[in-house]
């Protein structure tokens, strides 16, 4: 097991997610694999079911499934390495059951710096909607042309707000880095999910790792452990969450469905 002290750090969110103690988690290798009634459920804060929940670390593979596909399972995963299991199911439920799937990598917090000045770092009040909507339009504009934040920002803004999940930077009066917060499957209370834009023309100029560094500060007082992710080739927020004090703990997969 990798970081099997950082591992148990976020215990409740494996027990929670695989329905699978993490006691046996510490000691297994190779493919285990539970079916539990509870997949049936929708994870709080999602519209789509997660019939098939797996956590792949360097020896082992730890998969979660609804009742009425364990034995669709064992027969796929059969003989099965576990570094080729992920690749097979992703082939599996993507090509043939024409269903969406999610592979990414899984990092929890090592160790923190409460020194690190954080003081440019603001949170966002009620008075900065509009700076927030400026900002979301430039560090999304794809889906900005699909839907005009101004549409729904105003509306969505107070809860934001009330969550304090944007850590932001500012310069020369606009938003230029802000954290945000997405929601984890089936998470509990104690843990929050990290995320980070910054527009394109203030990288790689710290802002970034302040506003974070706020952001894990804040709620590491409040006993709510931080949580990363990101893409396999998204190298930068590897980069920046090592900087942070995360450390890889393994890799998430999950397979959606708007329907059983």
């Amino acid at each position: 097991m990798v970081n099997a002290d950082v591992f148990l750090n976020y215990k409740n969110y494996f027990e929670t997610w695989l329905n699978i103690p993490v006691n046996k988690m510490e000691k297994s290798n190779g493919i285990s694999l539970v079916s539990s009634e509870k997949k049936k459920h929708k994870p709080d804060g999602w519209v789509l079911y997660l019939p098939v929940c797996a956590f792949e670390t360097e020896n082992a593979l730890f998969i979660s499934c609804i009742p009425e596909w364990e034995d669709e399972l064992l027969k796929l995963l059969n003989n099965t390495l576990p570094s080729e299991a992920i690749q097979r199911m992703k082939k599996f439920f993507n090509d043939e059951k024409s269903l969406y799937c999610a592979y990414h990598r899984f990092f929890g917090i090592r160790s923190f710096d409460a020194q690190i000045d954080t003081t440019q770092a603001t949170t966002l009040t009620n008075a900065h909607c509009e700076q927030f909507t400026n900002f979301y339009r430039k560090a999304h504009p794809s889906m900005s042309k699909l839907i005009d934040p101004k549409e729904w920002m105003a509306e969505d803004f107070k809860t934001r707000v009330d969550k304090k999940i944007h850590y932001c930077v500012f310069k020369d009066g606009e938003i230029v880095s802000a954290t945000e917060s997405e929601n984890i499957p089936n998470k509990p209370d104690k843990l929050i999910q990290l995320g980070i834009n910054t527009l394109p023309e203030y990288r790689r100029r710290g802002y970034a790792f302040i506003a974070c560094a706020a952001f894990i500060k804040n709620h590491l007082q409040k006993g709510l452990m931080p949580v990363w992710e990101c893409d396999f080739n998204n190298k930068a927020s590897e980069i920046l969450a090592a900087k942070l004090g995360f450390c890889h703990l393994g890799n998430v997969f999950y397979v959606s469905s708007l329907q059983l």
